[in-house]
């Protein structure tokens, strides 16, 4: 169960990697790994959730970026 919801999760950041909201799949993601017990995995995930969720003030477009940088589709040298 935890593996399929695994799976949606990671189907819905490649579908969508520049979505303001992808922030919710990223923390349903690390919460089904943690029920799958795949801890580090979730602490990874985690991790970088904190680290978007503290710039508290984000416009839209940043947070977009942010969200294809961490997807891979995007790199730096193309910015």
């Amino acid at each position: 169960m935890h593996n399929e919801a695994i799976e949606l999760y990671k189907l819905i950041q490649s579908i969508y990697p520049t979505n303001p909201f992808l922030i919710y799949a990223q923390e349903g993601l690390a919460w089904a790994n943690f029920l799958n017990e795949d801890y580090s995995e979730a602490q990874k995930i985690r991790e970088k959730i904190q680290n978007i969720s503290q710039q508290k003030d984000l416009p839209k477009w940043k947070i977009a970026i942010i969200a294809r940088l961490s997807s891979g589709k995007l790199s730096i040298k193309r910015l």
